[in-house]
């Protein structure tokens, strides 16, 4: 999902940046049929098609943590990955 997005990237600075930083992950969650249909539920939450996609394959990369600057997804999503702005999340990890 993050390479299709990437592709769709006019700016060839950030696009290099982004499948630089991709290059050092060390896991890959593919998008299967089973991810495909947790996303059609997520989108009966209100979030939109390529966000509810992401959101799937988190679930099923079993991610604990879900960084995001969009509100509509930390407002609309329900589910177990906690969804939430950078800012709050250093702020979660320094209260710890």
């Amino acid at each position: 999902m993050i390479e299709y997005e990437n592709s769709k990237n006019p700016f060839l600075d950030r696009k290099d940046w982004i499948n630089s930083y991709l290059s050092q992950a060390n896991y890959y969650q593919e998008i299967n049929l089973t991810i495909k249909k947790e996303a059609e539920r997520i989108q009966g939450y209100g979030v939109g098609v390529i966000d509810s996609l992401h959101l799937a394959t988190a679930k099923f990369a079993n991610v604990d943590y879900f960084l995001t600057c969009d509100m509509g997804i930390i407002k609309k999503y329900q589910g177990k990955i906690m969804v939430i702005n950078p800012v709050d999340f250093i702020n979660f990890l320094t209260n710890k």
